[in-house]
């Protein structure tokens, strides 16, 4: 069997939608959201299709956070 090629952060920003940034802190977080392979610990990040496919159905059902609203100046 065949592995799966690894995209690098950007090729993944592209292939989901979403922002590095975002795809970034998904894989940092303790437990990680999204399953990423990293070179080094401060090396680049790499992740396979299978997994972002798994993080983008996970967040089907996850309500968007609500935006706060800005409170004009002296009211």
């Amino acid at each position: 069997m065949a592995r799966e090629p690894k995209l690098t952060i950007r090729k993944a920003a592209e292939y989901t939608g979403m922002p590095t940034s975002a795809i970034g802190h998904a894989a940092k977080l303790d437990p990680p959201r999204l399953r990423g392979y990293q070179t080094g610990p401060e090396g680049r990040w790499y992740f396979t299709k299978s997994d972002l496919d798994a993080w983008m159905a996970s967040m089907v059902n996850t309500p968007a956070p609500k935006q706060r609203r800005r409170v004009a100046a002296g009211k």
